[in-house]
């Protein structure tokens, strides 16, 4: 759902990414709201707040660092400021 909303937000309704991660912070701190994965979410946010990688790929090399994987082996060029990330 979060990836979904982003992706709404930032291409639908052309948001900035400073108000995508307020959205995101402001539902993920709503106790209303259950996350999967809360501590993914919010480290998955502070990635893509600070780099350039899309929100889907700061949460997919989030939560592969948290099962353990030492890196993301990909052929998109824009998670490469992510640091698990492998170009190929």
């Amino acid at each position: 759902m979060l990836v979904e909303l982003v992706r709404t937000l930032s291409r639908a309704y052309a948001r900035a990414r400073a108000d995508i991660v307020t959205a995101l912070r402001a539902l993920a701190s709503n106790a209303t709201v259950s996350l999967e994965s809360a501590a993914a979410v919010a480290a998955a946010t502070d990635a893509y707040e600070q780099g350039s990688a899309d929100f889907a790929d700061c949460l997919l090399c989030t939560k592969a660092a948290m099962a353990g994987c030492e890196q993301v082996a990909t052929f998109d060029r824009g998670m490469r400021s992510l640091p698990n990330v492998r170009l190929i």
